[in-house]
Parts: C-alpha cells; sequence; structure tokens
C-alpha cells in the first residue's frame, strides 16, 4: 500500500513540476551556431580516423573543424566559421567509401540521435530532351518530381543545342529513384525524359534504395525461390563529367605534334570521398 500511494506521488510531482528556462544565459559552450549532424548511407562499420582525414582533405575548412563519434552511426562536425559550414552544405553530395553522408544543420533544442536524416543535394542529368522543351520552368517542375528542386544550370543548359538539362535536387532517399519522367505538351504530344544522377554512390539496382548492393537486398529474402530481376542499373550513374583545359602551345607529343588548343581532363580526381559542386551560374528554387 505505502509503494502504491510512493509511486503515485512520484508520478504526480513529474507530470506537475516543469523546469522553467527563459533562453537568455550560456548552455552549452562545447557547441555553437555552425555544427552539422551527419550519418553515412550504410549499415557497415566505418574507419572514423580514415573517414575524417579524408573528408578534413576534401573540404579543408579555412578555420578548421572537429569531428565526433556519437550515438546512433552518427557524427558531429563543428566547425568555427559561417563560410566553412556553408561551403559544405551548398557542396556534395559526399561520399565515403562510395556511402552517401546526410548532413542536417544542428541546433541548439535539437536532439543529434532523433534528427531526420534522409535528404541530400545532387546534381540530376536530364536527357532526351526534345528541342523546345529546355527550359527552367521544365527543370524546376522535373526537380519537384524527383525531389525538390534546388537550382537550374544555367551555363550547362544554355545554347543553341545541348545533350541533357542539368538540375540540382534535393533527394528523399526513402523512396525508389526516378528513372524517367513523361512530359505531355499540348501541341506537341507525350514525350519521355529520363534521368542520371551525378556522383551517385552505393545503391541497389533491386529496390533502388541508397544504403545498400543488390547482395544485401531485402528482395531476396521476400521471393520465394523466383528469381528477382533488377529494374534499376548502372545506367543511372552520371559519366563523369569532364571540362576543357587550356594546353600551352609549346607542348607536343612524343612525334613532336602540337597537343593543340585544348585537352579534355576529369573534373575532380577519383576518390573514396568524393563531391560534386559546380561553378556553374544557377538560379535557386524560390523558398517555401
Amino acid at each position: 500500500m505505502m509503494d502504491s500511494e510512493l509511486g503515485k506521488l512520484s508520478l504526480t510531482r513529474e507530470d506537475q513540476d516543469e523546469l522553467i528556462w527563459d533562453g537568455s544565459d550560456d548552455t552549452d559552450s562545447t557547441l555553437n551556431d555552425y555544427c552539422l549532424v551527419g550519418k553515412f548511407l550504410t549499415d557497415k562499420t566505418l574507419d572514423f580516423t580514415a573517414m575524417s582525414n579524408r573528408l578534413v582533405n576534401l573540404w579543408r575548412p579555412g578555420k578548421g573543424i572537429h569531428i565526433k563519434d556519437i550515438p546512433s552511426n552518427r557524427y558531429l562536425f563543428k566547425f568555427f566559421h559561417f563560410v566553412d559550414m556553408r561551403r559544405v552544405l551548398d557542396g556534395g553530395p559526399w561520399t565515403f567509401d562510395n556511402f552517401h553522408l546526410v548532413l542536417h544543420h544542428y541546433k541548439p533544442g535539437d536532439i543529434p540521435a532523433t534528427i531526420p536524416l534522409n535528404h541530400f543535394a545532387i546534381w540530376v542529368q536530364v536527357h532526351e530532351v526534345p528541342v523546345g522543351y529546355m527550359s527552367e520552368r521544365i527543370g524546376v517542375q522535373l526537380g519537384h518530381a524527383i525531389g525538390e528542386f534546388v537550382s537550374y544550370d544555367h551555363v550547362n543548359n544554355s545554347g543553341f543545342w545541348k545533350s541533357y538539362m542539368r538540375i540540382r535536387v534535393r533527394l528523399d532517399v526513402r523512396p525508389s529513384l526516378l528513372r524517367w519522367k513523361k512530359i505531355r505538351r499540348a501541341d506537341a504530344g507525350l514525350v519521355v525524359v529520363r534521368f542520371q544522377y551525378e556522383r551517385l554512390g552505393v545503391f541497389c539496382y533491386l529496390c533502388s534504395l541508397i544504403r545498400h548492393t543488390d547482395l544485401f537486398c531485402p528482395r531476396l529474402f521476400q521471393e520465394s525461390e523466383q528469381e528477382v530481376k533488377p529494374e534499376w542499373g548502372a545506367w543511372l550513374k552520371a559519366p563523369v563529367r569532364r571540362h576543357a583545359q587550356v594546353v600551352d602551345k609549346w607542348l607536343r607529343d612524343e612525334q613532336g605534334m602540337a597537343l593543340g588548343n585544348t585537352v579534355s581532363m576529369f573534373q575532380g580526381a577519383s576518390s573514396s570521398v568524393s563531391n560534386q559542386g559546380s561553378s556553374a551560374s544557377t538560379t535557386a528554387a524560390n523558398p517555401h
């Protein structure tokens, strides 16, 4: 009887008593406004030291960075200047061992272990775009069909003819990757455009989820001895973009012939940590 009364008393105190704080004084001095919480889209245990070194070498933050391993396979990235943090958020997608890193701007009051980490930005190439369809308006609609439209690459998409449209999209990793989209125009009928994703990391050819390969897909264990045929493939990955680099007129090949005015170079070096940013002029989406 006494234990029961004590239990009721304790419950009542917990329900009624509240700690009031006006938020005016300093709290955790170890955090600032330039913290990101992140998670790699894999259940695999990663080498923390190797991951940290690779990211630091890639990001090269001018004012430094502190990376901390926290529970739930998540990491805290503490920057010491807004410019460094903003560059990382606006760049990407970032990968390590081909696994995508999802980041979120951590703010006071957030609980790192419960913050949803389901989105990252990626450049998408829209192929087989008919003449007359290469417009920002169509790009915005396609971006929202894939995920959430972020920006439109005017440099790539302008000119007499381009092989594909390039848009930046905030991608939700939970649904299947969009492979194509139908566009109906009143005066021209139905067309189908297809998508390729730049710097796309590990994803499953059976279900297209961006966190495992088809070797470990749950669909393999849901079918009863029937072969599960892949509906996605490596063709969803865009080839590495190239850019022209001017070559000095004095350079020659082994036979003494001039190398020409330009030579095609890979954009960015191959690395287990990669990103896909853009120096191209873009138009950002209007905030909702």
